[in-house]
Order: C-alpha cells, then structure tokens, then sequence
C-alpha cells in the first residue's frame, strides 16, 4: 500500500476501527472477529489492530488492511506502542499495510532510535505511522518521513498532559499544516467531534471505545446519571457588573453577591477567589464577555465594554470551565428542566 492508495481509502470512509480489548480487559479473539466483521458490514474499509493473534485472525476474517501495533512494557522505558526492532519485525511479517509506534520525544527501550524503526519499516515497503502527543512530536515525526501522523497519545503522557476530556483538536490542526496524512484519534466520542477534527484537516477518524468497548460507554452514561456531587460557583462577567453565585448539588442557587466591575482582570480574579474561598465551592463556571479559549480559559478577543482580557486567562484554584457570555446562556437554557432536549429559537 502506498500513502496515494492509502488517502484513496481514507476518502471512501475517513472512519477507522480500532478493534483491541480495553486496557486490563480480556476479549477472546473471536469476539475481536466478530467486531471488525460488524464494522466492515457497515463500510468500514481500514482497520487499526493490536496483537499478533488478533490481527493475524482478523486480517484473514475481512480481508481488510490494517495499521498495526504491538503493545509491550521495557523496565527502562516509559514506551509501549511498538516500542523496539523486535515488534516492528513480527508487523511487518503479519502483513500489516501500516506500522504504528510511539513517535513520542521519550527514550526507547535499550535507547533504540526511532529512526532506525522508521526506516526499517519504509524498507520492507509499508507505511509507518507515528502515534504522536504534543506539537513537537509531530515535527520530530514530519522529519523522520512518518507517512502517518496520528494523535493517538495527547492527554495520555506527561508532556501533554492538561489538554482536557475531549479530542486534541490543535495537535489534528498542527498535524494538517505539517502537510501530514493525519488519523485523528483519542477520545472521539461524538458525530460533532468527528466533524470537528475532518474540518481541522483530519484524513481519517480511529475511534476504538466508542464503539467497542462496552466498559468505557456504561462508565460514561452511568456518570451522566448520577446528580452531582458538590456545590459549584457561577460566575457572570458584564459591562456594570462582577457576580458570583453558589449553585447547590441539586441545581438551585443558594446565594449572589455582586460587586461593581473591577477594572482589572487582576483585581477581577482576586475578587472571586475571595468567593470560592468563603463559600467553599469545588469549581466554577465563568460567563464573559468576548472569545475564550475552551480549554485553557484565555480569552482570545473582548471587546472594549470589559477593558484588560485580551491575552489573560481565567485560572483559579479549583477547577474552571469559561464561556463566551452568550453561549454560556444558551447551554445554562440547554441544561435547565424546562428545556433539556430541546431547541429554543427566537427570531
């Protein structure tokens, strides 16, 4: 397979199956089969596969190619996906099209080059994927001639730690504008995720738990059942105004306190954290004027009604999600009884 062919296949169904057992899960081989039958019955076209028995079954079950790992611990490396010659090798005689590897900046096993990998992969004729975590991995992989750039460890090593619950749609962007072949993936949960990381420049989309792994869905729907479990602060940033707000477990609001808005962002912070510290809340919601980042809090651009936020960031001492002030609404309109499940247009 070629990198041209492999783009070819990508363009008839961008959605990868990634049909391996939950970490600490055992799956016998046959239900492994099955799965990847179900998915090929439904188009699926590229599969991503992890062990010697199941990917040599399951090749031979669908007849579907596959990107390949093997997933082995060294006492001197922190690496597991792929991480020695000795993998690459059995990949590379189980037919596997694509070689997967930690493309990560971390020391290998025995101190093993990574390029030595790549290289021994490009001479057996298949293509090399680099499974990559922060915006430096991805350049390291760009210039050792990865084929593939694929996301698969943002959120999951120390490097890149912080990067929050949801898909790492930065690293998906970064990867594109390398001029990469980019398989998104890690932590793909939602047709709006996908859709997301496709416009971002993603080829492809490897989803695994998703739609594999019943422990990980019945964890996440059991938490969407469960109320929640401490108070939370709300607070609302407008032109006049500073206000805080504790919201109880149960969702009514048990107290507000407003100040006249302070005209830094300094004394904006110092006053809330005097709040979260008084009303012992466990975290905080922030509405605000302007666009702000949804991950890290900083607001990208305000207008002047709120002078001082451009370039800052909402940071405090307990967990904090900001909000655009007017999405913010709408999601608060989204969650509340009355409205849950439903859209509401004003014209």
């Amino acid at each position: 397979m070629t990198r041209f062919e492999l783009a070819a296949l990508l363009a008839e169904c961008p959605l990868v199956a990634s049909v391996q057992p939950a970490p600490g899960v055992t799956a016998p081989v046959d239900f492994l089969v099955e799965a990847a039958r179900q998915h090929q019955r439904e188009g699926v076209r590229f599969l991503r596969l992890e062990g010697v028995e199941a990917i040599a079954a399951i090749r031979t079950a669908t007849g579907l190619p596959c990107v390949g790992l093997l997933k082995r611990t060294y006492p001197d490396s922190e690496v597991f996906i792929t991480p020695t010659m000795a993998e690459v090798e059995a990949l590379i005689d189980l037919g596997c099209e694509v070689v997967a590897m930690d493309a990560t900046e971390r020391p290998r096993p025995g101190g093993v080059a990574l390029a030595d990998l790549v290289a021994r992969v490009h001479a057996a004729g298949r293509l090399a994927r680099a499974d990559c975590d922060t915006p430096a991995s991805v350049d390291q992989a760009v210039a050792l001639g990865f084929d593939v750039i694929g996301t698969t460890l943002s959120g999951y090593t120390p490097a890149s730690s912080g990067v929050g619950d949801g898909p790492d749609l930065e690293l998906v962007a970064h990867a594109a504008g390398r001029g990469a072949l980019v398989l998104a993936e890690g932590r793909y949960q939602s047709e709006a995720q996908v859709w997301a990381a496709m416009r971002r420049g993603a080829s492809g989309i490897v989803m695994g738990g998703a739609l594999n792994d019943p422990t990980k869905q019945t964890r996440r729907f059991l938490t969407a059942t469960r109320p929640a479990a401490e108070r939370v602060g709300a607070v609302d940033l407008g032109g006049t105004w500073l206000r805080f707000a504790v919201v109880s477990a149960s969702g009514e609001v048990a107290s507000v306190e407003r100040i006249a808005r302070p005209e830094t962002h300094e004394e904006r912070l110092a006053w809330i954290e005097s709040r979260v510290a008084s009303s012992g809340v466990g975290r905080v919601g922030i509405a605000a004027g302007g666009t702000i980042h949804p991950r890290t809090g900083q607001i990208w651009e305000s207008l002047g009604i709120i002078p001082g936020q451009i370039g800052e960031s909402w940071a405090l001492s307990v967990p904090t999600v900001a909000l655009n002030d007017g999405l913010a609404c709408a999601w608060g309109h989204a969650q509340h009884p009355a409205w849950a499940g439903r859209r509401a247009l004003r014209s």
